[in-house]
């Protein structure tokens, strides 16, 4: 597969349909793969227009399946992702009337099929998704308050450089979201995408792809042997859930969880040196209780955790100089609305003491 372009939570790519497939029912770090249809577009309303209706809609879009267009970003005279996908769709329309066919229905709110447009940098580019829904959904319902978008957890553990080879410990870890993806990740365990599967079966121009025979495939390739993966939570109530998550990504042989809290866990003995992945409490205002257990966290990853890896994921500025470290890389992200960072460091066993005053002014 060639990789066309890439945008934030997206992939768009020029590869064979086959490729296009895997990668839709492969990737936990992507929210869309899109099979790009044309780019490098006028972005100029009237000529956007005119080109779109020059593609051959008909052969493209299945007949009686309904569809609808999302659209991504502006210009000058395509003012909004509302217009824009209202002017796609007019476009669309002429297409089919041109060659005197009957176009499909169009079902904002429940389509089979969604075309994707998007403005960027000056051009525009229009393909199909491969799959309705956003691919961080992966059909588990969540209940827990504010959990990690799962894609974004599944990317936060290849930036953390997850290893099999290497224990995997998640002292904070709720209903077991960046747990269970981090596991996968790192396992090479596909996400359920049975009706991944199914969207794309109905495109036209990927009929002769064999989605089953893809997700066999991608089943084999799984992981077998590895370090020990483990959580904690402080919260009991929120064990239940984190095994449900774990069971219905098939990691419930792979990852254990248990009651503990911060600092006072005791890892089991023996491990050999590993990476601890975690998402501690922050927010945009801090209080006791969120400082404390980023104090916590500092105390016990030097007291048990020495030559460990430790990658953190904050939203809060400066809620890191709790941890009284110094991190070796950060990795600026945004998540929902916050402007966070995912911290990496080198654990070392060195006493707890406030920063000198010479150190820096904050651990991030």
């Amino acid at each position: 597969m060639v990789g066309q372009s890439a945008g934030r939570g997206s992939v768009t790519f020029s590869a064979s349909h086959e490729d296009g497939a895997r990668a839709a029912l492969a990737l936990r770090t992507a929210s869309r793969v899109v099979w790009t249809l044309a780019s490098s577009f006028p972005d100029e309303r009237d000529a956007y227009f005119g080109a779109v209706t020059e593609l051959p809609w008909p052969s493209w879009l299945p007949p009686d399946t309904p569809w609808a267009v999302r659209a991504f970003g502006e210009s000058e005279t395509l003012a909004s992702p509302l217009f824009t996908a209202r002017w796609t769709k007019d476009a669309i329309r002429e297409a089919f009337a041109r060659v005197a066919r009957e176009m499909p229905p169009v079902l904002p709110h429940d389509p089979e099929v969604v075309v994707d447009v998007r403005l960027e940098r000056g051009a525009a580019s229009i393909g199909l998704a491969l799959g309705v829904e956003s691919l961080h959904k992966r059909g588990f319902e969540r209940r827990t308050r504010a959990p990690l978008r799962e894609d974004i957890a599944a990317g936060i553990a290849v930036l953390a450089e997850i290893n099999p080879a290497q224990p995997l410990l998640d002292p904070f870890c709720g209903s077991a979201t960046l747990l269970a993806e981090a596991a996968a990740v790192a396992l090479r365990v596909p996400p359920r995408r049975g009706d991944i599967a199914e969207a794309i079966s109905r495109l036209p121009a990927f009929s002769e792809v064999n989605t089953n025979l893809i997700i066999e495939e991608l089943r084999a390739q799984r992981i077998l042997q590895h370090a020990p993966f483990f959580g904690y939570e402080a919260d009991s109530s929120q064990l239940p859930h984190a095994r449900r998550h774990l069971e219905f990504n098939d990691l419930e042989d792979d990852v254990r969880v248990a009651v503990g809290r911060v600092p006072d866990i005791k890892p089991p003995g023996g491990l050999p040196l590993g990476l601890l992945l975690t998402n501690p409490p922050w927010g945009r205002w801090l209080d006791h209780d969120v400082e404390a257990a980023w104090e916590g966290l500092g105390r016990f990853v030097k007291a048990e955790l020495s030559g460990w890896r430790m990658a953190v994921l904050s939203g809060a500025e400066g809620l890191t100089r709790a941890l009284r470290m110094k991190a070796e890389r950060r990795f600026p992200l945004r998540i929902g609305s916050v402007d966070a960072r995912l911290l990496i460091y080198q654990i070392r066993s060195y006493p707890d003491r406030q920063p000198s005053a010479d150190s820096e002014p904050t651990a991030e």
